[in-house]
C-alpha cells in the first residue's frame, strides 16, 4: 500500500472510531445506577463541606427555599385514591428547620406541601433532559421499627425500575427527623428522568393515613447539552487525527525519508 493509502486508512480508522463512540452513547439505555446512602450525621449548616462528603459539589441544588424550581425539576403527587397532580412550583414555602438539609424550608409530599392529617401514595421527581446524578436530603420517613410514629416502609423507583426498599440500605436511620442523603449515579450511558418514592402501606399499624414524606437539598447533575457533548467529542477527535498526523510524519520520516 502507498504513503498515501495508509496516511488515509488512518484517518478513516480514527474518524471511525469518534463516530461509533457518540453512536453508543446515544443509544445505550438502561444500563443500571449506583446508590449511596448517608447517615444523618454527615449534615452540617455549612453546606459547601457537606456537599463535599455528599460528592455533590458543583451540582445544580434545589433549596426549596422559595416556590421557584430550577429549570428541568417538576414534581408529581399521587395521592392514595385519586389522580396524580404535577407541579412545576411549589403550592407554598414550608418552614420546618428539624427537618431541613440546608436552610430552613422544606418540601412536603402533600399537595398543600404542608404537615396535615394525612399523606399520599407516591411522590415522583421528573428532571427534563435527565441527570446523571441526583441526590436528596430525606425526613420525616417514618419505617416500620421506627422508636416513634411507625407508618411504613418505603421504595426507591427510577426510571419505573424498583431498586428496592429505602429502609433497609445501610446508613437509613429509622427517625421521624433526617434519615439520610441519598445520591444516585447513571452509569453504562444511561440517565436518570424520574426518581419516585413510595409508600409501600396506605395505612401505618396504629391508623395512620399514608406517610409524608420531606426532602430537601435537591442537587441534580444534568446531562451535557447535545451541542456541548458534539463540541467536546470534536476537540477530542482533533487530538486524536493531530496524534495520527505526528505519527505517519515519523514513520514516514524513518522509513523513506520524507519531510511534510
Amino acid at each position: 500500500m502507498s504513503q498515501h493509502g495508509k496516511i488515509l486508512r488512518r484517518f478513516l480508522v480514527a474518524g471511525s472510531t469518534w463516530f461509533a463512540t457518540l453512536f453508543l452513547l446515544q443509544v445505550s439505555a438502561f444500563a443500571g445506577f449506583t446508590v449511596s446512602l448517608y447517615a444523618p450525621s454527615v449534615y452540617q449548616a455549612n453546606t459547601s463541606a457537606m456537599d463535599a462528603v455528599l460528592g455533590v459539589t458543583g451540582y445544580v441544588i434545589e433549596d426549596f427555599e422559595d416556590k421557584t424550581l430550577v429549570a428541568g425539576l417538576s414534581y408529581s403527587i399521587t395521592p392514595i385514591s385519586g389522580s396524580a397532580q404535577v407541579f412545576s412550583s411549589l403550592p407554598k414555602t414550608y418552614a420546618a428547620p428539624d427537618f431541613s438539609w440546608d436552610q430552613t424550608n422544606v418540601l412536603v409530599s402533600h399537595p398543600q406541601n404542608a404537615f396535615v392529617e394525612y399523606g399520599v401514595e407516591s411522590i415522583t421527581f421528573t428532571i427534563a433532559g435527565g441527570a446523571t446524578s441526583f441526590g436528596v436530603g430525606l425526613a420525616n420517613f417514618q419505617s416500620l421499627g421506627s422508636p416513634s410514629y411507625p407508618i411504613t416502609d418505603h421504595y426507591i423507583i427510577v426510571n419505573g425500575q424498583s431498586l428496592g426498599k429505602l429502609d433497609a440500605f445501610d446508613n437509613w436511620t429509622k427517625s421521624w427527623y433526617r434519615n439520610g442523603y441519598l445520591r444516585i449515579d447513571a452509569y453504562g450511558g444511561d440517565v436518570i428522568s424520574t426518581v419516585r418514592f413510595e409508600n409501600i402501606a396506605p395505612y401505618g399499624p396504629y391508623g395512620q393515613y399514608g406517610d409524608l414524606m420531606v426532602f430537601d437539598h435537591l442537587a441534580l447533575k444534568p446531562v451535557p447539552e447535545p451541542g456541548a457533548l458534539v463540541a467536546a467529542m470534536g476537540v477530542a477527535l482533533i487530538l486524536c487525527i493531530r496524534g495520527t498526523v505526528a505519527r505517519i510524519r515519523k514513520d514516514v520520516a524513518a522509513n523513506v525519508g520524507a519531510r511534510f
